[in-house]
């Protein structure tokens, strides 16, 4: 019905003849919610509309000092929260509610970082309930250079992921297939293929079958080694135990997982020796699977500040750390 002049609650409405229908920005995103809502995402500010315009719906505000990036940049959760790319970076909201910036803590520079404009960066977002989580992804349209992002519902944490440029996504879906090995996210990317994370596979495939590895590390740090801050700390032996089971059992078991320890004066300057990936103390390989004899790191560091990082980027490997220990104990008045 596109008759605006019908005299019925279901008739359609010009946004220039209906107070219901004026709005004083930019409309970036139309985002409908349930039956009673429909959310309008403009550049700087968000507005919902509820009920019919034509039979006593209102223009309600949710925000007024942030907007939504574009029409691809939002999804809903399994509780019916909103995620969008903001003016800030990427929040979290009801509807009604307040939009609440979850990136700030995390990913403080996220905006600034990416330098997404939308001329030029393609932003989709989705919820992967088989995951549990939200995969934002961000794609620059010249080159299909990206980076991509993932939320983990759980433990409230991002993941930074990246891929081969001809696995850039331009679109995603969540396809709720009638048997449960179909229910997946698919995700569409740049050359044309349409893919899905898959977690028994454990390596990326490229178009015509090819195999790339999968480079998977975390990081940890700045660590305090220091008891108090007259003191250096020196750890005189670490170990990591990696996941796995006995040999031949029920649990599957980690591959071999390459370190790299890093200590520092200052929290700032182990941030700088991790970001750059250079100037550690000592590297090395960590065997695997659980807790073999031998495996302890029988080194001793003295510093402020410790860092670690564990990956690995062999293809057709994959692996887990369940525990991290490491022998602390006070060395000689800081200089």
């Amino acid at each position: 019905d596109f008759n605006y002049a019908a005299n019925d609650a279901q008739t359609a409405v010009a946004g220039n003849n209906a107070d219901a229908g004026e709005l004083g920005d930019i409309v970036t995103a139309l985002i409908p919610f349930k039956d009673d809502y429909l959310i309008f995402g403009c550049g700087s500010s968000i507005w919902y509309m509820s009920g019919d315009p034509a039979a006593g719906g209102s223009l309600n505000e949710l925000d007024l000092t942030t907007g939504i990036y574009s029409g691809t940049s939002w999804c809903f959760d399994g509780a019916e929260n909103l995620w969008f790319w903001g003016t800030g970076g990427i929040y979290k909201t009801t509807v009604p509610g307040k939009p609440v910036n979850i990136s700030r803590i995390h990913l403080p520079k996220l905006v600034r970082d990416e330098a997404v404009d939308s001329s030029t960066h393609r932003i989709t977002m989705a919820y992967d309930s088989y995951q549990n989580g939200i995969l934002i992804t961000i794609t620059k349209f010249s080159d299909n250079s990206h980076s991509n992002y993932f939320y983990d519902l759980v433990t409230n944490g991002f993941f930074p992921e990246s891929s081969h440029a001809n696995c850039a996504i331009y679109s995603q879906l969540f396809y709720q297939g009638d048997a449960p090995d179909f229910r997946r996210l698919l995700v569409g990317c740049a050359d044309g293929y349409i893919r899905y994370y898959d977690e028994d596979t454990e390596s990326d495939i490229i178009a015509d079958d090819t195999v790339t590895a999968i480079d998977a590390y975390c990081t940890w740090g700045p660590l305090k080694l220091a008891q108090n801050d007259d003191y250096y700390g020196i750890l005189s032996a670490l170990e990591v135990i990696t996941a796995g089971g006995a040999s031949g059992g029920s649990q599957a078991d980690s591959s071999n997982v390459s370190f790299r320890i890093f200590v520092a004066d200052t929290a700032e300057e182990l941030l700088e020796k991790l970001s750059a990936n250079t100037d550690y103390r000592v590297a090395g390989t960590i065997t695997a699977p659980g807790r073999p004899r031998g495996a302890r790191i029988r080194k001793r560091f003295r510093g402020m500040f410790l860092g670690i990082r564990l990956w690995n980027s062999t293809a057709a490997q994959t692996w887990a750390a369940n525990k991290i220990i490491g022998t602390i104990k006070k060395g000689g008045r800081f200089k």
